[in-house]
């Protein structure tokens, strides 16, 4: 992994005080159209894909499936928690379908990212032996 888990966590902490500013601001649907509007709830995948990924890259180094349940968990929750406090705003609502595009998104790239390593560690393991037996 690239960077320091601590460099991480603050990009963690910048996109979650995004997150609820964004889901503060109040009548938000009165602003825009239809067209608007889906590419606004389509837009929450990529968000909290982009959230899950911080998440993952914010704890611990080590490998391991531990660490992607733990991502997965905290994600969730922050979706869930995102959508409970539109609910509090005047004009805006909780939505059931925009959790369910932030849990697709987030469960993609997980898979995605998980699919990756595991992919990459066969290949990096047949290049160090290659490299060790020209010695």
């Amino acid at each position: 992994m690239r960077g320091s888990p601590a460099r991480y966590r603050a990009a963690t902490a910048g996109l979650l005080a995004a997150i609820f500013l964004g889901s503060a601001i109040p009548y938000l649907t009165t602003y825009r159209g239809p067209v608007v509007q889906f590419l606004s709830n389509a837009g929450h995948a990529p968000l909290f894909a982009l959230l899950a990924l911080l998440w993952l890259r914010s704890l611990s180094a080590g490998p391991g499936g531990p660490r992607y349940g733990l991502a997965l968990a905290v994600s969730m929750l922050c979706a869930v928690l995102d959508e409970w406090h539109q609910s509090f705003v005047p004009g805006r609502t909780a939505s059931l379908s925009d959790l369910m595009v932030d849990l697709a998104g987030i469960g993609a790239m997980l898979a995605a990212v998980r699919w990756r390593t595991r992919t990459r560690a066969p290949r990096r393991a047949s290049s160090l032996r290659a490299r060790s037996d020209i010695r």
